[in-house]
């Protein structure tokens, strides 16, 4: 490991990444019907969550994504943000928007 990234990982190791079960509060906090599928973590906690609710339509769906700043195998993002993604009936991606973002300094979820 270089000096580096063993900097940048003392300074990851500083802030605060929220919880399983903070995320999925935020989460719960816009959906009462949202499903958990899957999330993904490294040593200092989960980088990736995933969660679904039906949508208005027969077929559609509404996709809740957290995802913590930083590069991983499976996403990349400057900051810790949750979001919600519109899918289609036929699995397209119909669009989405940042629900919230980490504030790290406060700890708290600022919402958009």
């Amino acid at each position: 490991m270089s000096n580096l990234e063993e900097g940048a990982k003392t300074e990851r190791g500083a802030e605060h990444i929220p919880s399983r079960e903070e995320i999925l509060g935020q989460i719960g906090k816009r959906s009462k019907r949202a499903e958990f599928l899957r999330e993904f973590k490294d040593e200092d906690g989960i980088n990736f969550l995933e969660a679904r609710e039906p949508g208005e339509k027969t077929g559609e769906s509404i996709l809740y994504v957290y995802i913590r700043a930083g590069r991983f195998e499976n996403s990349l993002s400057k900051t810790t943000t949750l979001q919600k993604v519109f899918i289609e009936e036929n699995g397209d991606c119909r669009g989405g928007e940042t629900i919230a973002d980490y504030d790290n300094a406060t700890g708290e979820w600022v919402e958009e």
